[in-house]
């Protein structure tokens, strides 16, 4: 700090986040420098309440996502308010806080943000949120096809099942599962796609 003072000439403050109002006490006491002292502006992250309103959170992107993932919370509003959040961000940063809110964010909490995602069809800015999302929704897919042939007593082979959970093209895994539900043998599952049964 007294660096950064010195080589830009301006008043700094240095923030420090806590997790909880127990350790924002504790790290709120002045720091002596020996040529004076820095008293830290401490916000304890669980004082934060989720932002709903959409034009808040575009103006505040960083302090919506703080509030969501350390508060994780289903309500649409604070939901559609943090995609406000995330568009607003620059590449770099939004890969950042898109990775931290999805971390923290509980699974019925994602879940509700997925449909919401596309029910306003949602652009992914970055790879690091864009990614994540296919590959959940693939997983999914993956998921159920193995469930339905499991209920119809079809049993894949070892290479079969890998080649298919490697599988991350959203309409073939989608013409699988379709194919699983009438299936009747192995063969009819990869009929059309040879190369998932060799």
């Amino acid at each position: 700090m007294a660096y950064t003072r010195l080589r830009l000439k301006c008043p700094v403050v240095l923030l420090v986040l806590t997790p909880t109002s127990a350790l924002a006490d504790r790290y709120s006491t002045p720091i002596d420098l020996g040529c004076g002292e820095v008293r830290p502006l401490v916000l304890a992250l669980d004082t934060l309440t989720p932002v709903t309103d959409e034009e808040v959170a575009a103006d505040r992107p960083v302090l919506t996502v703080l509030a969501i993932a350390n508060n994780p919370t289903e309500d649409e509003a604070a939901l559609k308010a943090l995609l406000a959040a995330l568009a607003s961000l620059d590449g770099s940063s939004s890969s950042l806080y898109s990775d931290y809110v999805i971390a923290a964010l509980s699974a019925t909490a994602l879940g509700s943000l997925e449909k919401l995602m596309k029910l306003k069809d949602y652009e992914f800015r970055t790879e690091m949120i864009g990614r994540p999302y296919r590959e959940g929704q693939a997983k999914g897919r993956i998921e159920a096809l193995f469930t339905i042939l499991e209920a119809r007593g079809i049993t894949l082979s070892e290479a079969e099942r890998e080649r298919v959970a490697a599988t991350t093209d959203l309409d073939t895994l989608d013409a699988l599962v379709r194919r699983a539900a009438r299936a009747e043998r192995t063969e009819d599952l990869f009929e059309g796609e040879p190369e998932l049964g060799r």
